[in-house]
């Protein structure tokens, strides 16, 4: 009997690789997507709003072509979701089940049966990374579904041999750059990784060139957009990298990442990553993975920029697992690691999700350690939920306290006032909940929008900065303080105060008011 030798171009066995694919798996991997969605909409109210999600809603009801610190779709949705948070995170949570459907079907597509599918699906699922942009209305939510789209039909032309389905790629990256412009990242890393390939013929074929023009066609508005305003967004992230972010050395971009994806799932994306750069057929994504890393290490952004690749390394990690399994040490020992991991990530679900109540949420997060101290001014006292969890209260609670600021006013104070908010979070709340006054502020996209009052006699003023408030205003009455016990240090005990007899008008002092940090 003839023996099956392993295929030069990717060292698998060639068994469901090339030239046929292995089955679907059309019954686990769905229903891992389901659960999901069904996770996060059970908890989709178990606290409030989260700070970016209400500065989403503001900046839908203000649709522009593009905005200081993200591209339009966010913005859209938003708009189109409603003033309703069960609405706005259904679309994330439905987008990270997309993103589990297509890191299943990828992991098909890079050789994987139907344990590799499952073990990429759940191992996705699980990813606190993946658990908390499925839950929060943010763009982050939508990237991983883009880049596994992008992945999935990139994996095809490699393994086919064949442009045609690259056409897909134009609204595919284009819309994704509209949603967040790292989506960009993927396809031109992707692009130099296949390009230093064998298959470097695909890149200028007809499907390739088509969805190039199509990706930049639904881009170019945008484009304009920012050239006319300046490239607001080059200002802002030049801004956030040279203070906002804390640098980081190699250890310690791994540590956060094995944070994002869970130490014990760290094999699985380590050895999809092996084995990607091992594959001759499938390196371009190796070359890719590692081009995406070097950018973010060395601008020092954020590791979860990383994030979306992953889709990418655990769906070739399927693949690893489920050849290991083939193995005679491996028929046990890959088993018993995925029991291992699975447990440990549900440990680590009300981290990422908030499943449990405050108080059972507290006493769960202390006993991990993950409960320190915050600062605000003089006063030190602990933090009583972590920023992610902390930015979720106190913002009705904010604008019910404006709220009765603004109505302590005289009738004469109240025309032509406005308030001013020092953040976007506080700014964004305080429209969300309601206000009688025009709500601005300096913080990111809220300062290009201006105020629309130019020269207010009256101002109330959310927040600290005391010093700018005297240079500003002849006086500042404090007329409330806004104190929660879960809020973040940046919303500690807040003044409210109202601000008369300004030396220059507001549209003058505009300039300095700017703060994209």
């Amino acid at each position: 009997m003839a023996t099956r030798k392993a295929t030069p171009q990717t060292g698998l066995k060639p068994r469901g690789m090339l030239p046929g694919m292995p089955p679907l798996e059309r019954r686990i991997v769905p229903g891992i997507a389901f659960a999901i969605v069904v996770l996060h909409l059970v908890f989709a109210t178990r606290y409030g709003w989260f700070r970016d999600e209400l500065y989403y809603v503001a900046c839908g009801r203000r649709l522009a072509l593009g905005y200081v610190d993200h591209p339009p779709v966010v913005a859209l949705l938003a708009r189109l979701a409603g003033h309703s948070l069960v609405t706005l995170r259904l679309v994330v949570a439905l987008a990270a089940a997309g993103t589990i459907l297509l890191v299943g079907a990828l992991a098909r597509a890079f050789g994987g049966g139907r344990a590799a599918q499952i073990i990429a699906a759940l191992a996705i699922a699980l990813a606190p990374y993946e658990l908390v942009i499925g839950h929060l209305y943010t763009m982050n939510g939508i990237e991983p579904v883009v880049w596994a789209a992008i992945g999935l039909l990139v994996a095809h032309a490699l393994r086919d041999e064949d442009a045609r389905r690259l056409v897909w790629l134009g609204p595919i990256v284009g819309l994704g750059v509209l949603d967040k412009h790292s989506a960009s990242w993927a396809v031109v890393a992707l692009a130099i990784g296949i390009a230093i390939s064998p298959a470097r013929r695909l890149l200028v074929r007809r499907g390739t060139l088509i969805g190039a023009m199509i990706a930049v066609f639904i881009v170019l508005p945008h484009a304009l957009w920012q050239y006319e305003n300046g490239f607001p967004t080059r200002e802002f992230a030049r801004v956030a990298l040279d203070g906002k972010n804390e640098p980081y050395g190699l250890a310690g971009l791994l540590g956060q990442l094995l944070q994002l994806f869970h130490p014990l799932l760290a094999p699985l994306w380590m050895g999809g990553l092996a084995g990607l750069l091992a594959w001759r057929r499938f390196r371009p994504f190796g070359v890719a993975v590692l081009l995406v890393g070097g950018l973010v290490f060395v601008t020092q952004a954020k590791a979860y920029y990383l994030g979306p690749a992953f889709t990418w390394l655990l769906a070739a990690g399927g693949v690893v697992a489920e050849r290991a399994m083939q193995r005679r040490v491996g028929r046990w020992l890959v088993p018993a690691y995925a029991a291992v991991a699975v447990v440990g990530a549900l440990a680590l679900i009300p981290v990422a999700i908030p499943v449990l109540e405050v108080p059972a949420y507290q006493r769960y997060a202390r006993a991990l350690g993950m409960l320190g101290e915050t600062r605000t001014g003089e006063k030190t006292r602990p933090a009583a939920l972590p920023q992610l969890y902390a930015d979720m209260h106190g913002w009705p609670e904010l604008a019910a306290t404006v709220r009765g600021v603004v109505d302590g006013l005289s009738p004469e104070e109240r025309e032509g006032a406005v308030i001013f908010a020092t953040n976007y979070g506080e700014a964004s709340a305080i429209e969300h909940f309601g206000s009688a006054l025009p709500v601005v502020s300096g913080h990111t996209g809220w300062w290009l929008w201006g105020t629309p009052r130019p020269a207010p006699p009256v101002v109330v003023w959310v927040g600290h900065r005391e010093e700018l408030q005297r240079e500003l205003f002849a006086d500042c009455e404090e007329r409330a303080r806004f104190d929660h016990p879960l809020v973040r240090a940046e919303e500690q005990d807040l003044p409210v105060r109202v601000c008369r007899g300004p030396r220059v008008t507001l549209a003058e002092a505009w300039p300095r008011l700017k703060t994209y940090r």
